[in-house]
């Protein structure tokens, strides 16, 4: 909430990013670091998901939420949204 806050989050997304390429070229879950909601809840996290404009983490359930080809997506904020909602084809990647 707050511009240090922000600022964090920021800096772990790159990173995450940079680990998630890494791990793209090594054979491993593609780069946009998709995680297992379930897995996660089951140890006691928030369930995560992945923006698909911008490709940030959402945790948590609270955030904008849309339908498209059966299929439910996440976002960070209401920009993200409505960028979906106006070409959800553009963003939605094959499950």
């Amino acid at each position: 909430k707050t511009p240090g806050e922000i600022a964090v989050s920021i800096l772990a997304q790159v990173i995450a990013a940079g680990r998630s390429e890494s791990r793209v070229a090594a054979g491993g879950s593609d780069a946009r670091g998709v995680h297992d909601s379930h897995a996660l809840e089951s140890e006691g996290h928030e369930p995560t998901a992945t923006d698909p404009v911008c490709g940030m983490t959402v945790v948590g359930e609270a955030s904008p939420t849309a339908e498209f080809a059966g299929r439910t997506f996440r976002f960070c904020c209401d920009a993200c949204h409505e960028a979906f909602i106006e070409s959800p084809e553009t963003y939605a990647v094959p499950a």
